[in-house]
Order: structure tokens, then C-alpha cells, then sequence
């Protein structure tokens, strides 16, 4: 293992940055399932029946639909610290060591990480963490890890 530089733990909630657009899109959700609710439960009328449960369950998808952001908005979050990079999305979590660190970047919008032992990239939109913060996940992954970035676009760093 290659001596990392002693560093303090940067812990960055995604609800800082977006608690009302996951407040929204939870209650959104909520209001969506009740209303596929009622229409599917209270409209039982024959010719309007199949009318009303296809606009039920257009509104179950939508619900549906909105669940993962909420859910990533308002628990979701990242820690870097000396043992590597953690990413919650809400109901699950990814951590990569240090060691099986492959690359990180910044893509698009996006902050990129690549694990040996993580079957896809793990992204972390950027518009959930705050312009200070990504200047310091920057700096500190920099310093971390200075040998896996893959510069891929530096003007994400200011203008996500």
C-alpha cells in the first residue's frame, strides 16, 4: 500500500445542497401513489374503468419514477477519508479503498469514480455538492490519489 499523506475526512451530505428537490420530489411521490389510489379504487364506472386505471397507473409510474431521487437527495452522501472513498445512495453503500482505486474524475457535470472491485463507474452528480465542497473533494483526492485522475473536463469543477 503507498503512504497516503495524513488527511482530515471530508463528509458531504447530498441533502446540503438539494433537501427541497428531494422533499419535492418525496412528496410528489406520495401524492402521485394516492392519486393512482383513488382513481383505481373510486372509479369503477364500466365504460371509464379502463380509461381511469391506465391514468392510475401512469401515475404509479410517475411515483415510481420519482422514489430514487428523493431517496438519493435526502440520505445520500460521501465520505473521503484515509481509507478510501464511500458513496451512500440512500439505501445502499460503495466503498473503494484507496488500493482499488482505478481513476476518479470529473465528467461533464459529473464526479467520476472507477473501482477495481465495483461492477460499474460510480457518478456522483455534481449540482448535489456544494462549489466549496468540490473544491476540497478536488484538492483532497489530488493529494490522495494524484496519480488516478483523469482529466477529463476541468471547467465541471465551477460551472456544475
Amino acid at each position: 500500500m503507498a503512504d497516503r499523506p495524513q488527511i482530515s475526512p471530508i463528509n458531504i451530505r447530498f441533502r446540503q445542497m438539494k433537501l427541497s428537490e428531494g422533499i419535492r420530489n418525496g412528496i410528489a411521490a406520495s401524492v402521485a401513489f394516492g392519486f393512482s389510489a383513488f382513481l383505481a379504487l373510486h372509479f369503477d364506472t364500466p365504460p371509464l374503468h379502463t380509461k381511469f386505471l391506465f391514468v392510475s397507473f401512469v401515475c404509479l409510474v410517475f411515483g415510481l419514477a420519482l422514489i430514487p431521487s428523493a431517496v438519493i437527495n435526502l440520505f445520500g452522501g460521501m465520505r473521503i477519508d484515509s481509507s478510501g472513498v464511500h458513496i451512500r445512495s440512500g439505501v445502499s453503500k460503495v466503498s473503494i479503498p484507496w488500493d482499488e482505486l482505478k481513476s476518479w474524475g470529473f465528467s461533464g457535470a459529473q464526479l467520476r469514480f472507477v473501482g477495481e472491485h465495483v461492477h460499474r463507474p460510480q457518478l456522483i452528480c455534481l449540482s448535489r455538492i456544494s462549489p466549496e465542497n468540490r473544491i476540497e473533494v478536488k484538492d483532497l483526492l489530488t493529494a490522495c490519489a494524484p496519480e488516478k485522475e483523469q482529466r477529463i473536463m476541468e471547467r465541471s469543477l465551477s460551472n456544475a
